[in-house]
């Protein structure tokens, strides 16, 4: 098994555009730790917490699948059907 993945997203959020560049407005990174790689398989030891690398798989799977009910929601809201 190899090491936890420890990562960082940085989202950088502009709102203005001033002559010909954009005004940056706000700046943050949020930082996590992957136990499973984008497969669903996993790349380090779970946490204590989690008693099964089974039941870490399921609340990945339902993550994955609440983001994607949300990335349609919000296209049909976007869009006048919902």
């Amino acid at each position: 098994m190899r090491a936890r993945v420890n990562m960082t997203v940085v989202v950088t959020t502009v709102s203005q555009t001033v002559g010909s560049g954009r005004r940056e407005v706000a700046h943050f990174c949020v930082p996590y730790t992957g136990f499973f790689d984008s497969d669903g398989c996993a790349v380090a030891e779970v946490p204590e917490v989690v008693d099964r690398t089974q039941n870490m798989a399921a609340i990945y799977r339902d993550m994955v699948l609440t983001r994607a009910f949300d990335v349609k929601a919000v296209s049909l809201q976007r869009t006048g059907r919902v």
